[in-house]
C-alpha cells in the first residue's frame, strides 16, 4: 500500500483494511498467537412455555432470532436455520427436554473491539512507540506482537481483549442469570511488553 503518509507491504487479514504482518521503511512486525483467557460458556434457564427465553436477573429474557438459509452441495433447495443470540452472544447447543441452553461470549466480538485494525496504525509507525501504541488498539484474541527497526530496536507487546472477573475464574462455564458478568478489560499496555530485552531476542 503506497499512498502519502504510507509505504507499507505484508499480509492481512481477508475483508479488513490494513496489514497485520508486514514492514515499511521504519520497522517490520509479524505476530503469533498466544492463550488468554477471553471467553466464557453461560448456561441458561430456558422458559418451559417459551424456549427462545431465558432467565435473566429474576426475568425472562427475549433470545434474538435470526432466520437464514444455508446453501447444500447436492440439495435442491437452501436448508433454513435460525440463528440464536441471548445478551452474551451466539447459542451453541439447546437441551430442549432439561430447559436449558448454552451461549458463548467472546471479549473479541463486543462491541467496539474491531479485530485487526489497528494494524492501520501500526501500518503507519515510525518508532517502537507509535508501534506500541497501536497495539494499544488490538482488541482481538490474543497475540503477541514483534517489532524490529532499522535502529537496531526489537520490542514485544502481547496485545488482546482480556475480559476482568472478580467473582468467578472463567475455567468452567457459568450460569447466565447475571451473577457471572464481567467488569471490564484490562487495559493493554498492562499485559506484557519489552524493548530490547538482555537476551538480545
Amino acid at each position: 500500500l503506497v499512498a502519502p503518509g504510507w509505504n507499507v507491504i505484508g499480509g492481512g487479514e481477508p475483508m479488513l483494511p490494513g496489514v497485520s504482518i508486514g514492514h515499511n521503511e521504519y520497522g517490520g512486525w509479524g505476530l503469533t498467537v498466544f492463550g488468554n483467557d477471553s471467553e466464557d460458556l453461560y448456561v441458561y434457564e430456558t422458559n418451559p412455555a417459551n424456549p427462545n427465553q431465558y432467565k435473566y436477573k429474576g426475568g425472562w429474557e427475549d433470545v434474538k432470532v435470526i432466520k437464514d438459509s444455508i446453501k447444500v452441495k447436492g440439495e435442491a433447495q437452501p436448508v433454513a436455520v435460525e440463528l440464536k443470540y441471548t445478551r452474551h452472544g451466539p447459542v451453541l447447543y439447546e437441551d430442549k427436554p432439561h430447559h436449558k441452553a448454552y451461549a458463548l461470549r467472546a471479549a473479541w466480538m463486543e462491541i467496539g473491539a474491531s479485530p485487526y485494525l489497528a494494524s492501520l496504525r501500526m501500518d503507519q509507525a515510525k518508532s517502537w512507540d507509535e508501534f506500541r501504541e497501536a497495539c494499544n488498539y488490538s482488541r482481538i484474541h490474543a497475540e503477541n506482537m514483534i517489532w524490529a527497526d532499522i535502529y537496531g530496536n526489537i520490542g514485544y507487546q502481547a496485545v488482546g481483549i482480556q475480559p476482568l472477573r472478580t467473582n468467578f475464574s472463567g475455567l468452567v462455564p457459568v450460569p447466565g442469570d447475571g451473577r457471572y458478568e464481567w467488569d471490564g478489560y484490562l487495559p493493554i499496555k498492562a499485559l506484557p511488553s519489552v524493548l530490547n530485552p538482555p537476551e538480545g531476542f
